[in-house]
């Protein structure tokens, strides 16, 4: 093998990635882990400020895919996250990220994320594979407030928006939508020892649409998994149904929980 088709075959299957980074970023998350599980862990933060931000992209190639992947996609993304000390009592973080896929001959679920609920929705009927597009938007913050040198408390929200697009008969159009509430309380008897609570909300909304363009007689069905083997098979069309051309309605989750 040559050595630019060596070059040429390294340059496809390793991601890429590109960092504007503070060497004491790594540092301190790895040093404080609890600045991912408590908002109000982030009292702890000691330093005025560390930032960071992300330029990647990865192109994958070959047929050895799951049911829902591509054998030829890329994607590419950037995000950019900050810890500031806004002063000696509040702490705030923040995190912004923007992700873009593409993938051609696909199928497969018609979800988002087919492994994040126990029933999913999946194309049964031969030679609909097509493109397939998905944009992801995160927005991310927290801030805690130092009640005093021991006590802390601490809200986080994370907000997560995205698509699913097939740009092939049967047309499924998935819109999702993610937020995440944690409020928690963090205490710090002295410097060996801390422990914290949280309360968390969770609310997930996933609507799927589905359009049909081609003006054949051909019939498209669509097999719901219900897990455990068993299952059943709809055609698409009309107002009926799980995914109906006309009718859309959103599927809604509610997580409540907390941790200590």
């Amino acid at each position: 093998m040559s050595l630019r088709k060596v070059i040429i075959a390294a340059a496809v299957l390793c991601p890429v990635a590109l960092f504007s980074q503070n060497p004491e970023h790594a540092l301190v998350l790895e040093s404080n882990p609890q600045f991912n599980a408590s908002a109000a862990a982030l009292s702890d933060f000691g330093k005025v400020s560390i930032s960071q931000t992300e330029l990647s992209f990865r192109k994958d190639d070959g047929g050895f895919i799951g049911i829902d992947g591509s054998a030829d996609s890329w994607l590419a993304s950037a995000g950019a996250e900050s810890y500031s000390r806004i002063s000696d009592r509040i702490v705030f973080y923040g995190r912004l990220s923007y992700s873009y896929f593409k993938g051609s001959g696909m199928a497969g679920s018609v979800l988002r994320d087919m492994y994040y609920i126990p029933v999913t929705f999946l194309e049964v009927t031969p030679g609909t594979e097509g493109v397939k597009t998905r944009e992801q938007y995160e927005l991310d913050g927290a801030i805690s407030y130092s009640l005093s040198d021991r006590w802390s408390l601490g809200l986080r929200m994370d907000y997560e928006s995205g698509n699913n697009v097939k740009t092939k008969d049967p047309r499924y159009r998935s819109e999702w939508m993610f937020m995440d509430y944690d409020l928690s309380v963090w205490f710090r008897p002295g410097d060996r020892f801390a422990v914290g609570a949280s309360a968390i909300y969770r609310n997930t909304q996933e609507l799927v649409k589905s359009h049909i363009f081609g003006t054949t007689d051909k019939t498209y069905n669509l097999g719901i998994d219900r897990g455990a083997c068993f299952g059943t098979t709809e055609a698409v069309e009309g107002t009926y149904g799980i995914v109906s051309p006309s009718d859309f309605q959103p599927m809604t989750n509610n997580f409540y929980g907390g941790s200590l």
